[in-house]
């Protein structure tokens, strides 16, 4: 039996086209980034550099993304992760560092158009500008509260990450924004008192009120999920 995503290769076409990336080996590799040491193994193994901060390098064997002051995210291919790991374990020893597979723990979508800035912005707070976020440049931010990390390889691709608990509720906030008019912004028309449903705040689902509580339960608020932090009643950041 083939292993396959949580996604399964499922697509939406709208202003851009969304797309489940498939199966990608990915391992959080986290350390002393100005290290000699790991500089050496990640050249032995993968014949790549340590990426400068917020930059993402790539190779046929596959792609290093820099994610923190001390963590990586190398991307490969999903039958070569627990080789790769073991290398490095190998190579790294004696050193204080964390070699993790994170593959099945994580979702990956290919966005394709030339509409992505608009549709990611509806939901970031991120400045997606091409200044901002020149390609090749990774940022981690939120869409929708939602933690994700994505970067340009073009100016028509993107590759966006987020973790495999959301990944279908990323997938919807997507779809939905990829599926509104960029002509007319999707606010509220009328005083929200006035709107449907009242609980456990009045108003349609909008681009000020994301779509975050999926599922009723017996949480702070009605209908919100037990775990939703404070922070969700206020809006976005």
């Amino acid at each position: 039996m083939s292993s396959i995503t949580a996604l399964n290769g499922a697509s939406h076409n709208g202003i851009i086209k969304i797309k489940d990336t498939g199966l990608l080996g990915m391992i959080t590799l986290r350390g002393d980034l100005k290290s000699n040491v790991l500089a050496k193994a990640l050249k032995l193994e993968l014949g790549m550099i340590i990426p400068e901060q917020r930059q993402i390098t790539s190779t046929s064997k596959g792609s290093i993304a820099w994610m923190s002051p001390d963590e990586l995210l190398i991307i490969i291919d999903y039958k070569n992760v627990s080789k790769t790991i073991s290398n490095l374990n190998s190579s790294l020893s004696g050193t204080h560092n964390l070699v993790v597979d994170v593959s099945d723990a994580r979702s990956v979508f290919s966005l394709n158009g030339g509409a992505i800035r608009d549709v990611l912005s509806k939901g970031s707070p991120a400045d997606l500008s091409v200044n901002a976020l020149p390609i090749g440049e990774v940022r981690r931010t939120r869409i929708a509260q939602l933690a994700v990390a994505f970067w340009f390889t073009d100016e028509l691709n993107c590759q966006l990450i987020c973790f495999r608990s959301v990944h279908l509720l990323l997938q919807h906030r997507s779809a939905s924004s990829s599926r509104l008019s960029l002509d007319f912004p999707d606010l509220p028309g009328k005083p929200a008192y006035t709107l449907k449903p009242g609980q456990p705040s009045p108003g349609q689902h909008s681009l000020l009120r994301p779509p975050f509580a999926v599922t009723p339960s017996t949480g702070i608020l009605t209908c919100f999920p037990s775990a939703s932090p404070f922070g969700y009643t206020l809006g976005a950041d």
